[in-house]
């Protein structure tokens, strides 16, 4: 059952389902085992529906939690929990039924009510229902009316429950949820009172270790801080803060519910400055990565990420951009005290691309622990090495099926997480001896800033924080601080309206019609607005020279923004000039990717070999001409085409070749990023997992000529960076040039032709053939602008990653 809870995999939850039932119609059951059984069942079938949104589901969770409720006598020690789980099912049936529905259940409720004597067992149930029923039907009819009568219910409720008895904490936190649901409706400080004293009373029936403590203790935190707002009571709001920690540290608090309070405790915390505030940001960073050491499989920690922090997996942009804030306090405007800035380039780094990051953990450089410690790095490596392999395996995903009537059995999945545990108490020892031997003190720890700034060897790199609170240009040099650019009020807001009128207007018309021509112009003039001209000015200020190498490193909405291609810029000349024409643009999902491409330079050795995989078909007739070209300027290499580029042929010749060319149709699975391809033979696709399993340590450069390879596919965790070009990146090759759309089908070709053969002359006269990767490519994207009749998308569908 838990994995089922961890990892959300349907085939997991019907092994859990199955497990129970066959359980249940075992005719020895024991009656003191029933009860658990039922209530396992309906946990599973609850959470099952939280993700299929099948009612009859969340309908049988409902009457096995009945059934396991009927089966207990009133005093039982389990009646609490199987309570608790009713309600939470009921809830959810009502949060989701029509009102329709909800007004149908509270007369048949009602009517129930009416007909029981006094004192009845099942009055306690039905006076919950009723309580949850009318708060549902206000998020129908948003009639006060309603919470109104769900307080007379759950009044009812407490007082026809026993002193001592565990519904009355159940009664007194929904007194006291719903009073703060009519304080935030009406603005009305009795409600918050009351809400307040509710909450007091239902934590002196939770003693620490309590099961029900954390709710309890969350929603007081909340209304004290509702009430410092009102009143302005110093006493309440240090109260608040002190609760909120509470809770955070409750053991009995699920991941989802931890981390919420960490951003109720940030967020009311910065409002007042209050010094628990950072403690509140890295808690909850800290608690992301936390998260993803649980979960061993790569879907499972995305699944994690997007499904169970949704929007709070913002906090570390929160948290950094708090960080460049309370470094201005005490300073002049737009002047940050001195570390801070660096702090909050730490918590980007550390709070994103955390799936990539995990990854990276898994192939630390161990050169230099290689040359002082050569026994640990072999130990490291082997550890590392059964981690990445459970990490990235397809079949850790499927559960073994339990035999008939062998219910103890370990399946495959609770191995894997067995052996998981074991990986990492060993890693830990591992790291703890690492760290032990002079000059390892921070192997492998939270990257210092004095380290993340040489990745601003090669020329500036600028981080852009899009954050709610405030938004902030930071540009990182590799031998000076870095440095703040400030951003316009409505920053944060016209960047989320850059996103939308992109994605929109592609989402309804071509590519190449007149709309999103204009849509994109429009989104490149802004871009310019807010970002590329205030970053050339300050470049400019830097004496960083013209055509110098930058990097974006870019957050949330960014990431699927063109930043290359801000402009027009302004010119002397009167020619219309874009960012890329003035410093020459590459991205980096983060600045330990660029750092570590950059390490990996030196094992690179010998003449450089292509490996070109093409795919052509009636649709993409250009694909052929485009290897013809290739071809004819490559000094050396291997071509798969056709027939000959079948997936296992691809992966078995990809770490054979430092350079690699993909010329074929790109596949993209919206919110399914594991699943984006490049489509070889016979509809066969090498997937983003397939190359993140891959390695290739001396691999140069990968040219992507497909559609998609560079598009953000999963709005709810940006920061990952989750397509084709970055995994391409992460598993060895230094320079990748990727796709932010679909790619015309001529324009591979011309791309190709001109960005090699300025590549290849290059190499010749010694220069590194990776890093003249980025040059190139803007010189080709030049000329094909400067073609009669191309697109404004067409050349700003280029992108460069690394270095």
């Amino acid at each position: 059952m838990w994995r089922f809870q961890l990892t959300s995999l349907d085939g997991h939850g019907a092994a859990a389902v199955a497990r129970f039932q066959e359980a249940l119609s075992l005719p020895d059951l024991g009656h003191s085992i029933r009860p658990a059984a039922l209530a396992g069942l309906a946990t599973v079938l609850h959470h099952r529906f939280t993700h299929d949104k099948r009612p009859q589901v969340l309908e049988e969770a409902i009457s096995h939690s009945r059934a396991a409720l009927a089966s207990l006598p009133p005093e039982h020690p389990m009646r609490p929990v199987c309570l608790s789980l009713l309600a939470n099912s009921l809830k959810v049936r009502f949060a989701t039924d029509s009102l329709e529905g909800i007004v149908q259940e509270t007369a048949a409720q009602q009517a129930r009510l009416a007909n029981l004597p006094l004192s009845h067992s099942s009055q306690l149930d039905i006076l919950h229902s009723l309580g949850h029923l009318f708060k549902a039907r206000f998020r129908h009819t948003t009639d006060l009316a309603d919470l109104d009568k769900a307080i007379q219910y759950h009044t009812m409720a407490l007082a026809a429950s026993p002193p001592g008895h565990y519904a009355r904490r159940l009664s007194l936190f929904s007194l006291g949820k719903t009073s703060q649901e009519l304080f935030l409706r009406t603005g009305h400080a009795p409600y918050l009172t009351e809400s307040i004293e509710h909450c007091r009373e239902a934590l002196k029936m939770c003693p620490p270790g309590q099961v029900s403590r954390f709710e309890p203790l969350h929603t007081l935190a909340i209304s004290l801080s509702l009430r410092t707002a009102e009143q302005h009571q110093r006493a309440d709001f240090e109260e608040a803060m002190t609760l909120f920690r509470s809770a955070f540290n409750e053991v009995s608090a699920g991941a989802r519910e931890r981390l919420t309070t960490a951003y109720h405790w940030a967020t009311f915390g910065r409002l007042a400055h209050h010094p628990s505030t950072l403690p509140a940001y890295q808690s909850a960073v800290t608690l992301l990565h936390e998260a993803l050491a649980v979960a061993p499989q790569l879907e499972v920690q995305q699944r994690v990420l997007r499904g169970t922090w949704g929007a709070r997996a913002a906090l570390p942009l929160e948290a950094a951009s708090y960080q460049i804030e309370f470094g201005m306090l005490a300073r002049e405007k737009y002047q940050v005290e001195p570390g801070m800035l660096q702090r909050a380039v730490e918590t980007l780094e550390r709070g994103r691309a955390l799936l990539w990051t995990e990854m990276r953990g898994f192939r630390p450089s161990l050169h230099a622990l290689r040359a002082a410690k050569p026994a640990l790095a072999a130990r490291l490596i082997a550890v590392d090495r059964e981690r990445e392999g459970i990490a990235t395996s397809a079949e850790a995903g499927s559960p073994a099926q339990p035999q008939q009537g062998d219910y103890h059995t370990t399946d495959a999945f609770s191995q894997v997480m067995g052996r998981a545990h074991v990986l990492e108490r060993e890693r830990e020892q591992v790291l703890s001896e690492i760290r032990a031997v002079t000059g390892f003190r921070d192997f492998l720890r939270a990257v210092p800033f004095n380290t993340l700034q040489t990745a601003a060897s090669g020329g500036p790199v600028i981080i852009i924080n899009h954050c709610r609170f405030r938004c902030d240009i930071i540009i990182v040099l590799s031998d000076a601080p870095p440095v703040l650019i400030p951003t316009a009020e409505d920053f944060y807001a016209r960047a989320n309206g850059m996103k939308e009128k992109l994605l929109e207007t592609r989402a309804k018309y071509a590519l190449e019609s007149k709309q999103y021509q204009r849509a994109l112009r429009s989104v490149l003039e802004d871009l310019h607005e807010f970002v590329g001209q205030p970053v050339i000015d300050k470049l400019r200020d830097l004496a960083i020279p013209e055509q110098s190498r930058v990097w974006w490193c870019p957050t949330s909405v960014f990431c699927s923004l063109p930043l290359h291609a801000a402009g027009p810029v302004s010119s002397d000349n009167g020619m219309k000039q874009y960012f890329s024409d003035i410093y020459i643009s590459s991205y980096t999902p983060t600045l330990s990717a660029l750092i570590e491409a950059r390490e990996r330079s030196a094992r690179a050795s010998g003449p450089p070999s292509l490996l070109i995989v093409g795919q052509p078909d009636i649709t993409l007739p250009g694909v052929r001409g485009e290897i013809k070209v290739v071809r004819g300027i490559a000094t050396s290499g291997t071509s798969l085409v056709g027939r000959d580029a079948t997936r296992a042929t691809v992966m078995d010749h990809l770490p054979k070749h430092t350079l690699a060319h993909f010329a074929c149709h790109g596949s993209l699975e919206l919110e399914k990023p594991f699943d984006a391809s490049f489509v070889l033979y016979d509809d066969e696709g090498l997937t983003l997992l397939d190359v993140v399993k891959s390695k290739h340590p001396e691999a140069e450069l990968a040219f992507l000529s497909a559609c998609h390879t560079a598009e953000w596919t999963d709005e709810h965790a940006p920061d990952e960076a989750l397509h084709l070009t970055a995994a391409m990146h992460y598993c060895g090759f230094r320079s990748v040039v990727g796709t932010l759309w679909a790619l015309a089908d001529t324009d591979g070709r011309d791309i190709s032709k001109h960005f090699y053969q300025q590549l290849f002359a290059e190499a010749e006269g010694g220069f590194p053939i990776g890093e003249g990767s980025a040059r190139a490519l803007r010189d080709a994207t030049q000329k094909l602008r400067g073609k009669r009749g191309v697109a404004l998308e067409r050349w700003v569908n280029f992108v460069h990653y690394g270095v």
